[in-house]
């Protein structure tokens, strides 16, 4: 094949994703180039990224992503990123910086609009307006904020603020400090995302050079995928850009960090809350340093070997440390994106002087399975469960070619082929051939073992850290305000005011126009349905969902749960932790692992609260079952759920503590790092008693039953183990269930069998504990602050409204999420996110994501109003507004998650035709529909429902806003 301007350097068929791959070279511009030609996917992807190596702890790389979308040549706009994501048929659009690279995705099955958006972005990252405006790196950076004399200096910025959140997690910290451990002299050892102790370190000087050095197509990795015309896409790409640059070397390649001669030994710290026990506190962590990214075999190993020994139920060496009481929570990682992949293993709440101990079981059990063997079911499961997912292609709502993207550049970026590592068949081959011959053994004699190139990093908790890391900040600031001048003062002043002046200028009309946009004509006005079929099994529902799913079953049967006494929900929600995690009649828990990845593509059970359409305040809770296999493994799987629901161990006291304490753990990393989602659902469990229901089986409810649980389980286990076994004989019967199947029609059959199977095995009747009617939690109004030791909010505001929900609302989410809401709180206010909701039930709520602020964002939620009262634009604006409201109706989903809509919606009660009108409100949506809604709005935040999740000091501060503080973390 030859397209002028173009070298084809290589061109292979990749069976395993039924696509044909070309790497090309520009040649004018040194440009790398690998297009994943698919023509059975209309979801369209391309890349542009960049080696980037950083320098030091700045964050550069970091700064620069969000920088350069800030405004470009072609585009003249502050945030035309922002402009796309409010106007654009996008199905992803952002930018990701990695540890030695920068990535500027996007995705969209319009053609049309996949070009425009190329263009965007190709603008912003070869010509940005960095270059002209220094305001840029101040606002996404970081920048002195200074108002008035008498005030304090401060520093703000968004990337500041969002590190100052990534820090805030001890696991981001402990992930920090072990590859700067590993990797002292390479790009690995700084931090590219920023530390916020030396962002402010980052010059106007060093950042452009930064750009002027890595930002260039001989630097640059070109990603396309899909069903688009090869041809024409890289013709343009010649044309519009490339060929407007010279070829030249650019010195990023990553060198390898010498070996070790020994192990390291470290210990760092990390923040305690002031009123926390320091007590089983402490993270160990043993981590090691193996081979190249670039070996196929190693790169599919590295993920398989630390499943089988850290995070299968019964993985042995997970096992070890905790039978050994060495932490109550044992994970283990793997980062095999880098040049030198890296395996870690890390006890979590566990005590500094089990360090010595932690090391010898470690090794100990390494060497008992390199001369004894790994079991060979563990291997096998391991094995099917990889291979399945690899096959199955399930990415959730992530376009499968973006996936593809990512994987791609762990290889490509360090000299080898795109294709490498894509071509897992051969791979898996030789692993299975090779496994009984000991390859796993070998593997961990060769690279886990006598590694010297490794580090054992223990991260202490340190009551006060956090507190006097802000006070040396303050008196830095404090110094630096002192030693400036009169006139250096009033300097600084007047930047923050200009800096403000700039944020909140309107933008012309001409450079809102530069961006392209597609017009109304080019929405498809049908709305896609996901129709369930409605049948039945022996009396009870069943419903179908029948599409192309490649030979898998995805079945789910859903327990209606509403008669559970209220205060046995909590036992509920623990019920999905334990069950497949314990032993069963037939299976020690070990076992019944390797049999459910042998034979499925995995079992799992969690709650759903499906809320009627035409009634707010009612709602149906349902323990859900999920399982998934090939056609020919039915029978072995709905044989594993059988076992499970009805002949699982619940009275092991030894197991059920290590689930619980895990439990609590994983809970604990939730909170931290997804404080947006607790607060904004806190904040709806005030009035909403579907989410007053959630707070009691996954909420923070929850997690202090749990910890509460955890503290006393030696005098509640009794108590622990009968409710447990009451919950399970009130939910799993058969006139309990509800039956749910995708698949394909030649299926239905053998889907049909194993249900009635499942069906007759189930105990019938009720309970004398079951309650008569359906449980009914009200709702309680708190107004709460979460304390954490973080350094950074989580603010949400949440409230009813009783306007009629239209498309209109759908339109308003959009241009207040993109427009109101980031001009105020994320460019103005310096928080890394904000978001809303707006539901059918009649429900809105607004959060924010690392925010430095408190007060002041709450303010911002409560003029929302007056800016939706206020509302007017053109018609152009209009149309964009609706366009990326399209956008968010109109996401891809996999035949499983069609099928899992299908399901909801019918329970629900949502017609295809309600989906419609609403969609056709939507189209016809005008700037007087909006300000129609802002009787919602204003209606919703006065019932001034507040949920603060964040630092300690700025919450005790502004307690008078809160019912009650609460210390969560």
């Amino acid at each position: 094949m030859t397209i002028p301007g173009y070298t084809l350097m290589e061109q292979q068929t990749i069976e395993e994703l039924r696509a044909e791959g070309f790497v090309f070279l520009h040649e004018k511009s040194g440009a790398r180039i690998f297009y994943l030609s698919n023509p059975a996917d209309d979801n369209k992807v391309f890349s542009i990224a960049f080696r980037t190596p950083p320098e030091d702890d700045a964050g550069t790389p970091h700064i620069l992503e969000h920088s350069v979308l800030c405004g470009s040549r072609k585009f003249p706009l502050k945030d035309p990123f922002i402009e796309l994501a409010k106007g654009s048929l996008n199905t992803f659009l952002n930018a990701m910086t990695f540890p030695d690279k920068t990535m500027y995705p996007i995705a969209s099955r319009n053609g049309r609009d996949f070009m425009n958006l190329v263009d965007v972005y190709l603008d912003a990252v070869l010509y940005p307006n960095i270059y002209q405006e220094p305001k840029i790196m101040k606002q996404e950076g970081w920048h002195y904020e200074l108002m008035s004399e008498e005030e304090a200096i401060t520093y703000k910025g968004v990337v500041y603020n969002e590190m100052k959140g990534a820090f805030s997690s001890p696991e981001q910290v402990l992930y920090r400090k072990v590859q700067q451990a590993l990797f002292p002299n390479t790009p690995y050892g700084a931090e590219s995302g920023g530390d916020p102790d030396f962002i402010p370190d980052l010059t106007q000087e060093k950042f452009l050079a930064f750009h002027s050095k890595y930002y260039h197509p001989s630097n640059s990795y070109i990603y396309f995928y899909g069903d688009g015309d090869m041809i024409e896409h890289l013709t343009w790409l010649d044309r519009e850009y490339l060929q407007h640059f010279e070829k030249c070397t650019v010195e990023s390649a990553i060198p390898e960090q010498p070996p070790f001669p020994q192990m390291l030994d470290i210990v760092e710290y990390y923040p305690l809350s002031a009123n926390e026990k320091d007590f089983q506190k402490t993270y160990l962590s043993y981590n090691v340093v193996l081979g190249k990214v670039t070996d196929p075999m190693l790169y599919y190993t590295l993920d398989m070997l630390e499943y089988m020994l850290l995070e299968a139920q019964g993985a042995p060496l997970k096992k070890a440390l905790l039978d050994a009481k060495v932490g109550k929570d044992v994970f283990g990682y793997t980062d095999n994106s880098i040049l030198q992949p890296m395996f870690g293993i890390v006890a979590k709440n566990a005590e500094g002087s089990q360090k010595k101990h932690f090391v010898a079981v470690i090794e100990d059990t390494l060497k008992s399975l390199a001369q004894e063997g790994i079991p060979r079911r563990l291997v096998e499961g391991a094995l099917n469960r990889f291979e399945f997912k690899l096959r199955e292609g399930d990415y959730g709502t992530t376009p499968t070619g973006l996936i593809y993207g990512i994987s791609c550049m762990d290889s490509w970026l360090h000299g080898e082929s795109p294709m490498l590592l894509l071509q897992y068949d051969s791979v898996f081959k030789t692993i299975r051939s090779r496994a009984a011959e000991g390859y796993f053994e070998e593997f961990i004699g060769r690279y886990l073992l006598g590694n010297p190139h490794g580090a054992i990093v223990t991260l202490a908790p340190e009551k006060g850290l956090s507190s006097r890391r802000d006070e040396e900040t303050r008196q830095k600031l404090e110094a630096y305000k002192r030693s400036l001048s009169e006139q250096e003062i009033q300097s600084l002043i007047q930047e923050t005011k200009d800096l403000e002046e700039y944020q909140t200028s309107a933008e012309s009309r001409e450079a809102l126009e530069s961006v392209p946009q597609l017009s109304i004509e080019d929405i498809e006005p049908k709305q896609e349905t996901f129709q369930a079929d409605e049948d039945s099994l022996c009396g009870r529902p069943l419903l179908w969902y029948h599409d192309f799913t490649n030979q898998i079953a995805y079945v789910k049967f859903y327990f209606d749960m509403s008669r559970i006494p209220e205060e046995l929900l909590p036992y509920v929600g623990f019920l999905t932790a334990v069950l497949g995690s314990v032993s069963t009649d037939r299976y020690s828990y070990e076992e019944l692992n390797n049999e459910i990845n042998i034979h499925t593509g995995g079992i799992g059970e969690s709650l759903s609260i499906i809320e009627p359409v035409k009634n707010e305040d009612a709602y149906q809770p349902y323990f859900k079952v999920i399982a998934k296999c090939f056609y020919h493994e039915l029978m072995p799987m709905i044989e594993l759920v059988e076992e499970i629901l009805l002949r699982s161990h619940l009275k092991d006291r030894e197991r059920l503590e290590e689930i619980l304490s895990e439990t609590c753990s994983r809970m604990e990393m939730y909170m931290m790092d997804s404080g947006n989602a607790v607060a904004s659902a806190r904040a709806m469990s005030y009035f909403a008693p579907t989410y007053a229901f959630q707070e009691k089986t996954q909420g923070v409810d929850y997690f202090f039953f749990l910890k509460e649980l955890e503290g006393d389980l030696e005098n509640r286990f009794d108590d622990l183990c009968a409710n447990l076994e009451l919950v399970c004989q009130m939910l799993f019967r058969r006139d309990n269930i509800t039956f749910m199947a995708a698949c394909e029609g030649e299926a239905d059959g053998a889907v049909r069998d194993c249900m009635e199977h499942l069906l007759k095995k189930l105990p019938e009747g009720r309970l004398k504990a079951e309650l008569s009617e359906p449980l009914f939690v009200r709702p309680i109004k708190k107004n709460e602050g979460l304390m954490t030791p973080g350094k950074v909010q989580f603010v949400a505001k949440a409230g009813r409204f009783h306007q009629e929900f239209s498309g209109a609302m759908l339109v308003l989410r959009n241009l207040l999420s993109l427009d109101y809401l980031w001009n105020k709180v994320r460019v103005l206010g310096g928080a890394y996110g904000c978001m809303d909701a707006i539901y059918r039930s009649g429900r809105l709520y607004f959060v924010s994501y690392r925010d430095p602020n408190l007060t002041s964002t709450l303010s911002v939620f409560d003029r929302a109003a007056e800016y939706v009262e206020t509302f007017d634009c053109n018609q152009r604006e209009m149309d964009k507004y609706i366009i990326g409201t399209i956008s968010r109706l109109d996401v891809p989903l996999n035949a499983a998650m069609k099928a899992a809509a299908a399901f909801e919606r019918h329970l629900s009660g949502l017609t295809d035709a309600m989906l419609q009108t609403l969609r056709d409100e939507v189209l016809a949506v005008t700037p007087e529909d909006i300000r129609r809604t802002a009787v919602a709005v204003r209606e919703a935040m006065g019932e001034n429902c507040i949920c603060v999740q964040g630092g300690e000091s700025v919450l005790e501060k502004n307690k008078d806003l809160f019912g009650q503080l609460l210390q969560l973390l």
